[in-house]
């Protein structure tokens, strides 16, 4: 397992092109994930998880452009309640 500090992000993004798993701090503890688009590291990270076929993996993105393109978008809440949002 490798410790990535705030200046490495370089070898982080490297890391997830490669497949990696990551561990992140959130508000309240700490997260697990991968990069978006493979189903071998969707596997990975349900199996990491021990997360059922039954239950859906959330995903995060950092517009609602790109939110559009990746799943059809059929409610958009005020965005004023997310952190950064100003869309």
């Amino acid at each position: 397992m490798n410790r990535y500090k705030e200046n490495e992000t370089t070898l982080v993004a490297a890391a997830l092109q490669d497949g990696a798993l990551l561990a992140f701090p959130t508000d309240t503890v700490y997260g697990l994930g991968t990069l978006y688009g493979s189903l071998d590291r969707l596997e990975r990270l349900k199996h990491a998880k021990h997360r059922p076929e039954t239950k859906p993996v959330p995903f995060m993105t950092d517009s609602l452009e790109k939110l559009s393109r990746l799943a059809q978008v059929t409610r958009v809440f005020n965005s004023s309640y997310f952190s950064g949002g100003d869309e």
